[in-house]
């Protein structure tokens, strides 16, 4: 699987369009035409280059980062996602539901603690398929929720007192 599948679909699907339209044969056009082929090699190669260098690949949060978000998330959240303070992703026990999914905010291959949340599977979905952006108020939420984990941190390495 293409690492900038996203980019790589949109530039391509564009090239090859004005490609289609100038293999109408026009001579004025087949420099263009030379051009925009030379580009388009230009940019998978480069895009290859980019993915041999670059580690693309999901990196899963350790076991003790995905107790914390959930610590988090039964302290200060009741269980509700952080992302839309609606849905239910843990018990009042504290038991991960089926709900629940871990979401790497700042891309796959990021894996701190700082770098991800626990959140429905709703907003999950929404925010891998782009029907939700990543900026304003989930951005929002999403230090709310960081935040939290820095105070719970904090507590349990006795750094900060409860008042």
């Amino acid at each position: 699987m293409d690492c900038l599948t996203d980019h790589n679909g949109k530039l391509d699907a564009a090239i090859c369009a004005v490609i289609q339209l100038l293999n109408d044969g026009k001579h004025e056009w087949r420099q263009i035409r030379s051009s925009l082929d030379e580009l388009k090699e230009n940019h998978q190669r480069l895009t290859d280059k980019v993915c041999q260098l670059e580690d693309w690949s999901r990196k899963p949060f350790t076991k003790s980062t995905v107790k914390t978000f959930l610590d988090v998330v039964q302290r200060y959240f009741n269980g509700l996602c952080p992302c839309c303070s609606e849905k239910l992703i843990l018990s009042d026990a504290g038991i991960r539901l089926e709900s629940l999914e871990t979401d790497h905010f700042k891309g796959p291959k990021w894996n701190n603690i700082t770098e991800g949340w626990p959140i429905c599977d709703q907003c999950h979905h929404r925010l891998t398929h782009g029907y939700l952006s990543r900026e304003g108020w989930v951005m929002q939420a999403f230090q709310a929720f960081q935040m939290r984990v820095s105070q719970f941190t904090q507590i349990e390495n006795g750094q900060m007192q409860l008042f």
